[in-house]
């Protein structure tokens, strides 16, 4: 366990939200990830660590019905970057050293929770699409598409006409606030 395992347990292991599920990657052998599930609403915490260098490499918020928040986190290989929180950020090596600024700024989305929307575009019960808003992210949006064509994605994307062009294909659209599911939690001091 290094140094951010220890902390974050310590944040959730009070929450009676979250069970705790470590697991080995296969494909690194000095990395390991943890997973904290709520078994009642779906709500996955993924957490990604490097054993050796003690660096938090992922923090992922998953729910299964937030798929558009699922695919941007998996998909687009999201991961914390030294230096990413200084101002003005700096890039350097994959993972968040253990250190003070670090600390209070991952301490902080665990507080925040996930703020943001996704809008579902739904045909029946077929997800046509999903636009992700994140208020840490700003613009643009991220956009999810399971079902649309090769092409027509194309298409869309070059004209930038995704929302007019879900909002006329969906019988149903749903805004989904993610903060009711990824709340935040008490940490002590907050």
């Amino acid at each position: 366990m290094n140094k951010w395992d220890e902390l974050i347990s310590r944040w959730l292991g009070k929450s009676v939200m979250f069970k705790r599920e470590q697991i080995p990657l296969k494909e690194a052998a000095d990395s390991y990830e943890v997973h904290y599930v709520n078994e009642i609403s779906g709500s996955k915490i993924e957490i990604g660590f490097l054993l050796e260098e003690d660096r938090l490499v992922f923090l992922h918020f998953i729910n299964p019905k937030t798929p558009g928040l699922t695919h941007f986190y998996r998909s687009d290989i999201q991961y914390f970057e030294e230096g990413v929180f200084e101002d003005p950020p700096e890039f350097g090596e994959v993972g968040l050293k253990f250190s003070d600024l670090n600390i209070s700024k991952i301490k902080q989305y665990f507080v925040d929770g996930v703020r943001g929307t996704e809008t579902q575009y739904s045909d029946g019960d077929v997800l046509l699409a999903s636009k992700v808003k994140l208020e840490e992210f700003g613009d643009p949006p991220h956009w999810y598409q399971p079902v649309t064509g090769f092409f027509r994605r194309i298409k869309i994307l070059w004209k930038n006409e995704e929302e007019k062009y879900y909002e006329g294909a969906a019988s149903r659209i749903d805004v989904v606030q993610l903060d009711e599911l990824f709340p935040g939690i008490k940490i002590d001091g907050n």
